[in-house]
C-alpha cells in the first residue's frame, strides 16, 4: 500500500517561513532584512512582509543603520528579547535551581531552595510548583514564553519519568511533566539536564555552532552527555542516548544505583571524586587533604596544582578514566567537538592533557586528531541556560504562538 506524504496548506506555509525569520534572527543578531534572504532562501517580499508583521506584533525591533560590503546602508534588526520571559528550574538531589531569564539568556532572578530527601520527590514537586509562582509573579508585565525543568536521568522523556536517581529514590512513580501541566498548563517543557547542556554550549557558548556534531558532558551528581547535531538533540529511542556515566568500564567494578558495576559515573564525576578522595586520604598520612574536614573537588584541585601527591592521582585518575569512556562514545558518535563541565575547569592541561593522552593511545590518530575537547565557557548554570534554548526553540518551531500571546496580552 501507498502511503501519501502529508502536503502544506498556506498556513504550514507561512508558520514555517515565520519560523525561518526567527531563527535566523537569532543566530545573526542586529542583521539586516536582505541578509535574511540571502540566509534562508526567501523572496525579499516575503520577508518584507514577515518582519513588518514582527515588527507590529512587538516581537521584532528595529536597531541602528548597518553598512555591507559595498558601503550600502540598511536597517538592522533584533529580536526583542526583553519583552519576553523562561522561567527556569534545574532539579538536584539536594536544592533545586530556578531561575527567570529572557530569550537572549539574560538572567534577571535566580533562586536556590534546598530538599529533603526523607520528604520524598511529592514534596519536591510542590516545591517546585511554589518557586515557579514566585517566579511568575517576578515576571510582571512581562510575556512567559515556557516554563522548563532540566532533570538528572536516566529520564525517559515520553513518559516523564526519572528512573533512577541515586541518593534520591521515588522519582520513577511520578509522571513530574504531567503534574506541572496541571498546575500550569500546556507550556511546560521537561529535559534531561545533560541535553540541556549540549543545547547551552550549542546556543551559548564560545565555541557555539562551530561543529556538526558537538558533545556536551555534565560531570557533577553524575556524568551525562548532550548529543547535539545541527542544533538539535539526539534522543535514541527513549531519550537515554547521552547517558554514557553507565558504560561500565570494569564488569566487576564499583556498585552502581542502576544495577550494573563499574559505571564510568563511579569514577569520574565530581561526587566519585570526592568519594574517593575521603576514601583514600588515611592511606596518605602526608596529604594536606586530611587536614580539610568539607572536602569539596575545588580543594582537591588547588591540592592537586600544589603538587599534592594523592590530589595527583585523583584528578589525573578520573581524568583517565574519563578518556577510557570517551573512546567509546567516539567511536559511537563520532563528535567533532566534546565540552566538559567546568567542574574540573580549574585542573586545566592537567586534566585535559591526561584525556588527550588516553585517546590518543587508543584512537587512530586520524579519528584522535579530528576531535576537540575545551572546558565549557558559560559561566551561569548550563541547564538553566539550556532550558532557555529549549524553550525558545520550541516556540520558534510554531511562531503563530506568539502572536496569540500577543493578542491575548
Amino acid at each position: 500500500m501507498d502511503h501519501a506524504k502529508p502536503g502544506k496548506n498556506l498556513a504550514d506555509v507561512q508558520e514555517i517561513n515565520r519560523s525561518l525569520v526567527l531563527n535566523t534572527l537569532r543566530e545573526n543578531p542586529n542583521c539586516s532584512r536582505s541578509y535574511i534572504a540571502r540566509c534562508t532562501g526567501l523572496r525579499q517580499t516575503t520577508i518584507t512582509k514577515i518582519v513588518n508583521d514582527f515588527i507590529d506584533w512587538g516581537i521584532v525591533v528595529e536597531t541602528e543603520f548597518l553598512r555591507n560590503a559595498r558601503g550600502r546602508r540598511s536597517i538592522g534588526l533584533r529580536l526583542n528579547s526583553d519583552r519576553y520571559r523562561v522561567i527556569c528550574l534545574r532539579l538536584l538531589r539536594t536544592n533545586i535551581l530556578a531561575g527567570l531569564h529572557d530569550i537572549s539568556g539574560k538572567e534577571y532572578l535566580s533562586l536556590r531552595e534546598s530538599l529533603d530527601v526523607s520528604q520524598g520527590a511529592n514534596a519536591a514537586i510542590d516545591t517546585m510548583i511554589r518557586v515557579i509562582h514566585q517566579l511568575k509573579r517576578e515576571a510582571g508585565d512581562a510575556y512567559i514564553l515556557g516554563i522548563g525543568l532540566g532533570l538528572p536521568g536516566p529520564y525517559l522523556k515520553q513518559e516523564g519519568v526519572i528512573t533512577v536517581m541515586a541518593d534520591f529514590p521515588g522519582w520513577e512513580d511520578h509522571a513530574i511533566q504531567t503534574r506541572l501541566e496541571q498546575e500550569f498548563g500546556p507550556i511546560v517543557f521537561t529535559e534531561h539536564d545533560a541535553y540541556a547542556n549540549g543545547l547551552a554550549e550549542w546556543w551559548f557558548g564560545r565555541q557555539r555552532q562551530s561543529e556538526r556534531v558537538l558533545l556536551s558532558l555534565s560531570m557533577e551528581e553524575g556524568l551525562g552527555a548532550g548529543l547535539i547535531v545541527d542544533g538539535k538533540i539526539y534522543y535514541g529511542k527513549q531519550g537515554v542516548a547521552g547517558e554514557i556515566g553507565h558504560i561500565s568500564i570494569d564488569y566487576n567494578g564499583i556498585p552502581c544505583p542502576c544495577g550494573s558495576r563499574g559505571c564510568l559515573r563511579n569514577y569520574c564525576s565530581d561526587t566519585a571524586v570526592v568519594r574517593l578522595a575521603r576514601t583514600k586520604r588515611k592511606d596518605f598520612p602526608a596529604s594536606c587533604l586530611n587536614d580539610i574536614e568539607n572536602l569539596q573537588l575545588p580543594q582537591i584541585i588547588d591540592a592537586a596544582l600544589q603538587g599534592d601527591e594523592l590530589a595527583v592521582s585523583l584528578v589525573c585518575d578520573a581524568a583517565t578514566h574519563l578518556g577510557y569512556g570517551l573512546v567509546s562514545v567516539i567511536y559511537m558518535y563520532n563528535p567533532g567537538l566534546i565540552i566538559l563541565s567546568r567542574q574540573f575547569s580549574a585542573a586545566g592541561e592537567l586534566f585535559l592533557d591526561t584525556v588527550r593522552q588516553v585517546l590518543s593511545d587508543r584512537l587512530p590518530p586520524a579519528i584522535s586528531g579530528a576531535v576537540r575537547i575545551a572546558f565549557s565557557s558559560i559561566t551561569k548554570d548550563p541547564v538553566l541556560m539550556g532550558i532557555v534554548a529549549l524553550v525558545t526553540d520550541s516556540v520558534f518551531m510554531s511562531p503563530s504562538g506568539l502572536v496569540e500571546m500577543k493578542q491575548q496580552g
